[in-house]
């Protein structure tokens, strides 16, 4: 059962970063930014919205567990591990703001879309994965 589940999360990460992530809350705005863009200049965005960066880094802690659930010390992972990719990832739901016109720098307004969900969705699976991997169900 832990397994299906790993691959339902996994599913869920690969739609979520085929998604658009973040949405302007004008349509008149540029500034939509897919999951992919989200995923890879992650990082670069603690210069202008450190919120970004730190909701970034649960992939990491993300990656790790799905490793150490793979591995043989996935029984060994405390349950409480899997919770900590989706309260990390929980930071993003502050995002309000980010760059429409990389030219002049201008921000927008914008909103959450459903790669955001999808992402904060399998980041949540993990939980009930590493405790059915501990349990061996």
């Amino acid at each position: 059962m832990w397994r299906l589940l790993l691959l339902l999360s996994a599913g869920l990460y690969v739609l979520a970063v085929l998604s658009p992530a973040i949405v302007p809350d004008s349509p008149a705005q540029n500034g939509e930014v897919s999951g992919f863009e989200c995923l890879l200049f992650g990082p670069l965005s603690w210069t202008v919205n450190p919120i970004m960066a730190v909701a970034w880094s649960a992939n990491f802690i993300y990656l790790a567990l799905i490793v150490f659930t793979l591995s043989p010390l996935g029984q060994s992972i405390p349950t409480a591990a899997g919770l900590l990719p989706f309260l990390v990832g929980l930071t993003c739901l502050g995002i309000k703001k980010s760059v429409a016109d990389l030219e002049g720098g201008s921000m927008a307004d914008v909103h959450l879309a459903s790669g955001a969900w999808l992402w904060l969705a399998s980041l949540a699976l993990m939980l009930p994965t590493v405790y059915l991997k501990r349990t061996r169900r």
